[in-house]
């Protein structure tokens, strides 16, 4: 049975590897650990026996979550080195930053970082709450932030120009560091593949029992009578957000709609593949896409109502209220195209060509200039 200890890294029996040569983080110690007969006493034990696996999903929940707050704070550090380079650096007479393909990048970071803040810190309120599961949570906090930081140190590199290449100043390290942010604490393949089955698996059981109910229809009416009026009222009635600020109304019913069509899409894939959605990484990248777009709106609205009702009206907060209105938008157009391709996508074409290249051991096919 798995169980955790501390070790004592000075123990007999231990060999530390050679230090690794990273890419980027070169300041953490990364090395292989060796153990040959290494005795551990049993005060050292973490925990009861048995309990190691449960200890290390916590620690990795809780990495999962404070990488997603520095994934989101390093974004617009990097960002605050562009922001003060495209007001001095000037083309054709004006400053870079008066330039729109500029101002994109800047707005559309600043509507992310809103919506990754708000994330983690409506998670870390679950956290102090105590007694709730916050495991999709922080996997969705972390997979959207730390993409959030890739884009973002991409971005100010490209602002930057030519000396963001240079390693005399920060861009090309953001860049490095935040690479792995990516990788740890679960890869982010990994973890859109725990969000999708993780909520695949509710409603899997909903229908097997259904299933077992049709077997012997007589004995289970209130089964099925409860699983067909459930059905109907979710094809009809939407979520509804009571507590959002009517300022954001709009965004509240966009959000909701996305709910619903999530819960039905859900549904139909179940329906139609069963177990073979285990498989289906396709279908299971699009549904994680969609709950993560939809779990940061949702943190979004919350963290905006707040803010408009702290400063007393929609109008005195009005940063709040454009980021708000940016995200949720973004969002919600990135879950309606994620669901429509679960019926319309080239899923069978992108399989064969990449079986083609594993096979092959070559990407694609040779161009004319190579024969």
């Amino acid at each position: 049975r798995v169980t955790a200890f501390i070790v004592d890294a000075h123990a007999p029996g231990i060999t530390l590897g050679k230090i690794e040569a990273k890419m980027g983080i070169k300041a953490s110690d990364t090395r292989s650990v060796s153990f040959a007969n290494v005795r551990v006493p049993v005060e050292d034990r973490l925990g009861e026996v048995g309990d190691g696996f449960r200890i290390a999903l916590e620690i990795l929940n809780s990495g999962r979550l404070g990488l997603a707050a520095g994934s989101s704070r390093g974004a617009r550090r990097i960002l605050d080195f562009a922001l003060a380079y495209a007001k001095e650096r000037k083309q054709f007479g004006r400053p870079i930053g008066s330039f729109e393909m500029i101002q994109r990048k800047f707005a559309l970071a600043a509507a992310d970082c809103y919506a990754a803040d708000a994330g983690w810190m409506t998670c870390a309120s679950m956290v102090d709450r105590g007694g709730i599961d916050f495991s999709l949570e922080t996997a969705a906090c972390k997979v959207f932030a730390s993409e959030l930081a890739f884009r973002a140190s991409g971005d100010a590199q490209q602002i930057a120009g030519g000396i963001g290449y240079s390693q005399e100043y920060p861009y090309e390290q953001a860049l490095r560091d935040c690479r792995i942010m990516l990788i740890f604490e679960g890869t982010n393949e990994v973890l859109r593949a725990l969000v999708a089955l993780s909520g695949l698996q509710q409603p899997g059981e909903q229908l097997k029992a259904l299933g077992k109910a049709f077997r012997d229809p007589l004995r289970s009416l209130g089964a099925i009578g409860s699983y067909l009026g459930g059905r109907v009222k979710r094809q009809l009635a939407k979520p509804v957000f009571t507590r959002v600020h009517a300022a954001l109304k709009d965004e509240a019913e966009m959000v909701a709609a996305a709910v619903n069509d999530l819960v039905q899409a859900v549904e139909k894939l179940l329906v139609e593949h069963g177990k073979g959605m285990i498989e289906r990484q396709f279908h299971q990248e699009r549904l994680a896409n969609a709950a993560i777009d939809i779990y940061l709106s949702t943190a979004t609205l919350s963290r905006a109502t707040w803010a408009i009702e702290r400063a007393g009206g929609a109008d005195k907060a009005a940063a709040d209220l454009d980021n708000a209105r940016i995200f949720v938008s973004m969002a919600m157009r990135r879950t309606r195209r994620a669901l429509r391709a679960l019926d319309r996508n080239q899923d069978a074409r992108l399989k064969v060509l990449a079986e083609r290249a594993l096979e092959s051991g070559s990407l694609t096919v040779d161009t004319p200039t190579d024969l």
